[in-house]
């Protein structure tokens, strides 16, 4: 009931009440006292109703990658999930180097700096980057991918796809 209520309210809103706002809102607008995991589970319904699960956006995700590959030609973009003893659909690697990006780095500098930076939220992860540096020493992105955790199989997989786009 909170959470139909708060979905009305926060329609437009990206980001979402926090727990301790809806709190209060419920006491001030409503005289209704209800436990911070209360409010912190309607918001998260809420959110779901407004912006949509993130199962379904994870059953878009390959559809996506095939209009991304179609749109921009030449781009390599790669996903790999894996799926359990259950059937359950999991996320382990996505790589996507866009064809502009591959083209312009025959004019960069000829060194690659990679990096990964830890994703937080709901669904934990690590972001991995392949940039290069322009003539005017400007970034220039190269390649990026999204893995499940930060581990050597995740790193193998990522060299391995930017070799595949950049075989020097």
């Amino acid at each position: 009931m909170i959470g139909s209520i708060m979905k009305a309210k926060y329609e437009g809103n990206t980001r979402g009440p926090r727990a301790i706002d809806l709190q209060r809102l419920l006491l001030a607008d409503h005289s209704v006292r209800i436990s911070y995991w209360k409010a912190w589970k309607s918001r998260e319904l809420a959110l779901e109703g407004a912006k949509g699960s993130s199962a379904n956006s994870f059953s878009l995700f390959p559809t996506y990658l095939h209009v991304l590959r179609e749109a921009n030609l030449g781009s390599l973009v790669e996903l790999k999930i894996e799926v359990n003893a259950k059937g359950v659909y999991r996320f382990k690697y996505m790589f996507i180097a866009y064809a502009a990006s591959l083209e312009g780095f025959a004019t960069m500098r000829g060194v690659i700096v990679i990096d990964g930076a830890h994703l937080k939220g709901k669904y934990l992860g690590c972001l991995l980057t392949a940039s290069c540096q322009g003539t005017n020493f400007q970034v220039f992105p190269l390649a990026f991918g999204v893995v499940d955790s930060e581990n050597d199989a995740a790193w193998e997989q990522f060299f391995w796809m930017l070799n595949t786009a950049i075989p020097d």
